[in-house]
């Protein structure tokens, strides 16, 4: 009677997915992990045969051809013009060696960063789907009895949380989702708010708090219960504002570029001297396919807003609401 959830049509679209293999942008079900657990000479042989489906591989590829394209006119124009330079390659190829390490402990320790920002961004979403059920079991259980018409309006903004915090870290316009979820006072006047996830969890606590100061009200452990679960989703949300405007240091990142590309353009002279033409230009695509793979995974992982699994779960979230709603209402009565 009180609570109308989402209609499936005005669901936001999931983001396009980015690569043909189970990734990250969804949540995984049991099907994706044995794919990704199979035994290694399927999972090699599969990963082989889909080489050309991979997303790295498509954002790599422009990179490797600029690369081919370089060790070619390099093998061309040492052969034709500077060939005092084929005498001693081994020293080129020993210098090259002495350079390749810092340069893979540079990459490594990018992608490592990267890789810890996107954990972080996933774990904040996963407490936000912990605590929102939370407390919507605190609501539905000591609120919602004593306040039908303020639980079902939190238990709303509950609901948007999730959409909410999608909107904003995506850049995206969450109206039509909370004017489906609120009420139309409540809908515009979270509109009009700087962040309208905050917003939405100031309205639960005013909520919460209103029903504590009146007369029979709410006690003061499961009010503090309440607080307690609304700092926490307080807290996911400020996590992710502070991943979303805090990015790994651009000077690193910059510094792993400029060494990265110079190891890439100084390798066909060390190679000239030792492999035939086409030989230089086969390594010289393939290491730099490997290295600017790592480096271009790290940009992806880097900045995970637009690739977390966010439509899932704030489904997630709204569903679990509304789970802890229904049960409350249709739990059955003690024997």
């Amino acid at each position: 009677r009180f609570f109308h959830p989402l209609p499936p049509p005005a669901l936001p679209p999931a983001p396009a997915s980015v690569s043909f293999e189970p990734t990250y942008p969804r949540l995984w079900s049991r099907t994706d992990w044995e794919r990704h657990c199979s035994p290694s000479v399927r999972r090699y042989t599969r990963h082989l045969l889909c080489w050309n489906l991979s997303s790295t591989a498509r954002r790599v590829f422009p990179a490797v051809c600029v690369q081919a394209l370089w060790a070619a006119a390099v093998t061309t124009g040492v052969r034709a013009f500077l060939p005092a330079l084929l005498v001693g390659s081994g020293t080129y190829v020993g210098a090259a060696s002495i350079l390749l390490g810092p340069t893979v402990f540079l990459l490594t320790l990018r992608a490592n960063a990267s890789l810890t920002r996107m954990l972080a961004v996933r774990a904040a979403w996963g407490k936000t789907v912990l605590h929102a059920r939370t407390a919507a079991g605190l609501l539905t259980t000591y609120l919602l009895p004593l306040d039908p018409r303020g639980g079902i309006a939190a238990l709303r903004c509950l609901c948007a949380l999730g959409w909410s915090m999608k909107a904003r870290q995506r850049s995206e316009d969450d109206g039509d989702v909370l004017g489906a979820l609120l009420s139309e006072d409540e809908a515009s006047w979270v509109v009009g708010r700087p962040k309208r996830d905050v917003a939405l969890l100031g309205r639960v606590r005013e909520i919460v708090a209103r029903a504590a100061a009146m007369e029979g009200g709410i006690d003061f452990t499961p009010h503090g219960l309440l607080e307690t679960a609304l700092q926490d989703l307080d807290g996911c949300v400020g996590a992710c504002e502070s991943l979303y405007a805090s990015p790994t240091p651009p000077t690193y990142t910059r510094h792993t570029s400029r060494v990265l590309t110079t190891w890439l353009a100084l390798l066909p002279f060390a190679l000239v001297g030792i492999f035939s033409p086409l030989a230089v230009v086969l390594v010289c695509m393939v290491a730099s396919y490997v290295l600017i793979g790592i480096d271009e995974i790290g940009v992806e992982i880097e900045y995970p807003f637009p690739f977390m699994p966010m439509q899932q779960l704030s489904t997630v979230v709204m569903d679990d609401v509304i789970a802890q709603l229904e049960g409350a209402v249709f739990m059955p009565p003690l024997p």
